[in-house]
């Protein structure tokens, strides 16, 4: 299920931040980019869109083309405890070996980053929210060291988009 949550423009940005949550809502704490993504739109936030994505390569390679502010938040497999946050700014060093190797979708956000790489193709600002998970069963709820995380992820994302100079709305933390 890849869907837009939200898409607001402000005057001053008339191309929206992009957030994208990525994950399987099925598979426990795998779940946790849809939910931080989730919770972000709740905020309304102006200038700033929002996408549920299963990490489909191509979606994200049409996303990042079309963005130049890009925040992405998946789960990760780590030796890091569970609801550890990994923040990463791809365009200041290669992505970590831990999201191309740990991320829980086969074929989805690094092999995406990497290919966007190599064609030139990343959007000028791209930052990468991981968060570890220790459950991925199907049917399963996410972790309760996962689920405390969602609302710091969410606190740093609209740090981040005031950061960059976007005026979030009234629900912002």
């Amino acid at each position: 299920m890849n869907r837009t949550l939200e898409a607001s423009h402000s005057p001053q940005h008339p191309e929206p931040i992009l957030v994208i949550g990525v994950g399987n809502a099925d598979r426990g704490d795998d779940a946790v980019g849809l939910l931080v993504a989730r919770k972000v739109a709740e905020w309304g936030l102006a200038g700033v869109e929002i996408v549920e994505s299963e990490g489909d390569v191509s979606q994200i390679l049409d996303l990042f083309e079309r963005h130049a502010t890009v925040l992405v938040i998946d789960a990760i497999k780590s030796a890091n405890s569970a609801g550890t946050i990994i923040c990463f700014e791809v365009n200041e060093a290669p992505l970590p070996q831990k999201f191309s190797s740990g991320s829980t979708h086969a074929l989805g956000l690094a092999v995406a980053i990497d290919l966007a790489q190599t064609l030139n193709q990343l959007p000028p600002r791209l930052t990468v929210f991981g968060i570890v998970g220790e459950n991925f069963a199907i049917g399963s709820k996410v972790s309760a060291a996962v689920d405390r995380a969602i609302p710091e992820v969410a606190n740093r994302i609209s740090e981040k988009i005031r950061a960059i100079g976007m005026t979030p709305g009234d629900g912002a933390r």
